[in-house]
């Protein structure tokens, strides 16, 4: 798993990941604890909010406290995976997730596939070999007598009905609604009490359901595929009908059946990673498919029939408490597929049972990759990019190393229109407008850098993008940051156009105790108004310290005005006068007098 800025770009929206960028420099995100492949934390923002960043094979998923339900991922996302990146570096490698839908590798595609051992080897040394491996590793041995049939994995009277998925379902139901979550049985730590959040209810939840992720990884190993899918099936609908539990003092597991299936999920990580040293046959892979299918089915009729019976009896119906989806079985699922066979078998299974349609974009793509035919991969990742941003994202990729780039504008194309900014930052990181001539593809470049200059308000950005519009464009895009928050990069738009008699007024009406980079905005602007940004900034320092709480940070901001100034050209003077000023005129305000001192500024 490979996690980088550009993909975080890609989950969030420009301005959540300019903000959250801003919170991740601003220190808001407290420790990050990690375990395996799942990190945890809290940032600090109009509360503290606990994020998860979980690196699956599949994609990245980010978890939130806070109620951002927008586009994208949330600005606290994206401070904790700016976090994560600064303390576990650029690129590193997760717990292996065996049959997932790996993000795109760029080595790996530029590997150049040998010619397969096994084809350049005698029959006798492959025998010779196989003997020796197989004596040396019994469990090896065991897969291959499940595998050729010589052994059943479950003999005659062995069966139980203990691993039914209603009996599993039932009693994971039972546990999961007699947990309680308080101050008696949560492990709170000091800064737990004082937090405005809801604590981790996981930890008890794992508790309970880790006996069952045990017997599933033996189930497993034992080559026992259907018990394991029936283990799968009943907690998932156990977990789907604990609605809430005993009792919540801290409010921490709304969404209960979504926490609690996730906390599965998450147990399951080294079995299901395991899996790619595992092999089934196909009897025992379309049984467990089976398994699923049939319970799906069941579980559809009753909702059918509930339903007519409502309809029959004129009452109202009732909706189920859940209903199945695929999507929950997505990382069992995709861990089967992990060869050639099990692809085929897979895609037979999705034919048959009609499951193309039900949220198996994942499970299609992988189908494609394990089927080594890099044309299905390219046609299914193509049928869903539109509608998956993750699979838009391999996709480009894959055309962008393959050199094909109108294959890679023509995307870009079509996802502006379903991901609108979505993908800005793929366009500017890897588009060359000298590349481009007039015409859709160069719009969509420029509008890219457009968006971009809105968002993060950086002048090299609008100097390259001026050089392509006209004098009525400039004009309209400067009155569009003139509504924006980047004060300090529409002073410099306004000064690269040589609109300077606009930037005065815009300083006196600036609240410069809360303008950031106000000192830049300082300098900038005293270039063509040096008396009287001097003269500004002697009356705002004065009415600040009168009418402002004193503290620290005015004294720090206050002397970082005077200090711009003092750097101005010709403006040396008048700066120290203004300095002096201000320490005479306040002699008891210590504090001021150091940070002017610390300045060069005063004595």
């Amino acid at each position: 798993m490979t996690l980088t800025q550009t993909l975080l770009r890609q989950l969030a929206n420009p301005e959540s990941y300019s903000r959250g960028k801003q919170y991740f420099e601003d220190d808001a995100v407290r420790k990050i604890k990690r375990d395996g492949i799942t990190f945890t934390g809290k940032v600090a923002g109009s509360g503290l909010y606990t994020v998860s960043l979980k690196l699956t094979a599949s994609r990245p998923t980010f978890t939130c406290s806070c109620p951002y339900n927008y586009e994208g991922i949330c600005k606290h996302s994206v401070a904790f995976g700016l976090a994560v990146l600064d303390e576990y570096g650029p690129t590193f490698q997760s717990a292996p997730v065996a049959g997932g839908v790996t993000w795109f590798s760029p080595a790996d595609e530029k590997a150049a596939p040998s010619a397969p051992v096994w084809e350049r080897i005698s029959d006798e040394k492959k025998l010779n070999f196989l003997r020796q491996l197989l004596d040396k590793q019994p469990d090896l041995a065991h897969q291959l007598a499940l595998f050729a049939g010589v052994i059943d994995p479950m003999p005659a009277g062995k069966q139980t009905a203990a691993l039914s998925p209603d009996v599993v379902g039932s009693e994971v139901h039972e546990l999961l609604t007699d947990l309680r979550f308080d101050e008696d049985t949560l492990d709170l730590g000091q800064d737990d009490w004082y937090s405005e959040e809801g604590q981790d209810p996981t930890p008890l939840i794992g508790e309970v359901l880790q006996p069952y992720a045990d017997q599933f990884d033996l189930a497993l190993r034992q080559g026992r595929l259907a018990d394991a899918m029936s283990l799968y099936m009943g907690v998932y609908e156990g977990t789907q009908a604990a609605t809430e539990p005993a009792h919540d003092e801290f409010n921490c597991a709304e969404d209960y059946p979504e926490i609690t299936l996730r906390v599965w999920q998450d147990l399951l990580t080294e079995p299901l990673a395991a899996l790619v040293l595992r092999v089934f046959n196909d009897d025992q892979l379309r049984r467990a498919l089976q398994q699923l299918a049939d319970r799906m089915r069941h579980f559809a009729e009753q909702e059918e029939e509930a339903e007519e019976e409502a309809e029959n009896e004129e009452e109202d119906y009732q909706e189920p408490l859940y209903t199945y989806t695929l999507k929950a079985f997505e990382p069992l699922l995709l861990a089967l597929v992990n060869n050639e066979p099990s692809a085929r078998l897979m895609q037979e299974a999705l034919v048959q049972h009609v499951w193309q349609h039900l949220g198996t974009d994942y499970l299609q793509l992988r189908i494609a990759e394990q089927s080594n035919d890099p044309t299905l991969w390219l046609h299914t990742a193509d049928q869903f990019a539109e509608t998956n941003p993750d699979i838009a994202l391999q996709l480009l990729n894959r055309h962008r190393l393959a050199g094909n780039q109108p294959a890679l504008l023509n995307l870009l194309q079509r996802l502006s229109g379903a991901f609108p900014k979505r993908f800005d930052a793929f366009v500017l990181e890897h588009i060359s407008p000298e590349t481009l001539v007039p015409g859709p593809d160069l719009t969509l470049y420029l509008a890219a850098l457009h968006n971009r200059c809105l968002s993060h308000g950086q002048l090299p950005d609008y100097l390259l993008l001026r050089t392509y519009l006209t004098p009525d464009q400039r004009q309209a895009f400067i009155a569009e940051i003139n509504r924006s928050y980047h004060t300090l990069f529409c002073v410099q738009v306004l000064h690269a156009e040589g609109r300077t008699d606009e930037l005065l007024p815009i300083m006196e009406k600036l609240a410069w105790s809360s303008t950031r980079n106000m000192a830049e905005i300082l300098t900038l602007v005293a270039e063509t108004y040096p008396a009287e940004c001097m003269a500004l900034t002697r009356k705002k320092s004065l009415q600040w310290l009168e009418t402002g709480k004193r503290d620290r940070s005015m004294y720090g901001q206050i002397a970082e005005w005077v200090s711009a100034l003092h750097n101005v050209p010709g403006q040396r003077s008048p700066a120290a006068t203004l300095a002096a000023t201000l320490v005479s005129t306040y002699p008891r305000l210590y504090a001021l007098r150091d940070e002017l001192r610390q300045k060069g500024l005063a004595r």
